[in-house]
This record gives structure tokens, sequence and C-alpha cells, in this order.
């Protein structure tokens, strides 16, 4: 007896993998500001076009979109890479944190939405007083 039509079980176990449905426990990522950080998203299925967001990936909140493997806009950056099983990887990247950097992104294959990570970054401040000599 099936307990769900296939394609239904897959958008369960999609959603439950990356954030499109039901609650996900999010990441939090802490670097110093000036640093750089990359942040690796995994995914279970592919999708042609990839993208790196501020909060939700409304228009003005896309911070990369490409269709390659790598793209690159200002201190943002994507890269696509796929293991030797059936799993693939976004690795976004900023440079040169700032404080402003502060706050939630989310890393998405596709428009649907369904394939995504959220996740959250915190820049803490560097000061010099705190620097053992």
């Amino acid at each position: 007896m099936n307990v769900c039509h296939p394609f239904i079980c897959l958008l369960f176990l999609a959603g439950l993998q990356d954030g499109g449905l039901g609650p996900v426990q999010a990441e939090t990522y802490t670097e110093l500001e000036g640093r750089n950080i990359t942040v690796s998203c995994s995914f279970y299925l592919t999708g042609r076009r990839m993208y790196f967001c501020k909060k939700d990936c409304s228009r003005e909140n896309i911070l990369v979109e490409t269709t390659d493997y790598r793209a690159q806009r200002g201190r943002y950056s994507i890269e696509f890479n796929k293991t030797g099983t059936a799993l693939y990887f976004l690795l976004v990247s900023i440079t040169e944190l700032k404080r402003s950097d502060s706050g939630w992104y989310r890393c998405a294959l596709d428009q649907t939405w369904i394939r995504h990570t959220d996740f959250e970054i915190v820049v803490n401040y560097d000061s010099p007083a705190a620097t053992p000599t």
C-alpha cells in the first residue's frame, strides 16, 4: 500500500531537507568584521538558475544570480559543486565583511523557491582593544 504519491513524497522530503516546507532549524554563522565568510548550502536536486540573496529572493534582494557554475558581483560570489553522490552544493561567499552584512540570507535553486536554504550571518566588531598584545 502506497503512503503517498511519489511526487508528493519528493516535495515533502525536499522541503524537510532545505526549508522549503515546514519548520527547519536554520544555521547561524558568526565572523569578525573585515574577514571573509563562505557558507555551503546542500541540495538533493539540481536547478538551472542559482541565487544568493539577502532575506528572501525578491528582485531587490538578489545579490548574485547565475546559470553558470560560478559568478561574482562585488563582494558577493556563488559557486556550484557536485559530489560523487546525488548531493549538490552552492558555496556562497562574502568578502570583507561589514557590520551591515549581519542578517538573514538565502541560497536557492530556480525560481520556485521550493529548493532553498536560509541562514543567518552575525558580524562582530573586531575591536583593537579586544586583541591580545
